[in-house]
């Protein structure tokens, strides 16, 4: 996935999805997060996506991110992805709930 992706992932309302679709976005989200600090494929992947930059300095050489703010976007929308998930799926519950009463 490269940097581009991620943010059009970023785009998508979180709020008027069905709940299957919320959690195949949510997966994607935490798979774009994963890729963009480098954990998922490694840091030399994450600079041919766009998501980190190779620095080098008199004093140290190393990664760092090319865009700190997706990477923070891209938890925030996880974290309310799973948000909107838990709310889905306790309507979901009541909704089961009562049908079985009735």
């Amino acid at each position: 996935m490269t940097a581009a992706t991620a943010r059009r992932l970023l785009q998508e309302n979180i709020a008027a999805m069905p709940l299957e679709k919320l959690q195949r976005h949510k997966i994607r989200l935490l798979d774009a997060w994963r890729e963009s600090t480098g954990e998922l494929y490694g840091f030399a992947q994450a600079v041919r996506d766009g998501f980190m930059v190779y620095a080098t300095s008199e004093s140290s050489t190393g990664y760092a991110p090319k865009d700190i703010w997706l990477t923070h976007n891209l938890k925030c929308a996880y974290e309310a992805a799973h948000q909107r998930e838990q709310q889905l799926l306790r309507s979901l519950k009541k909704q089961i709930n009562i049908k079985i009463i009735k």
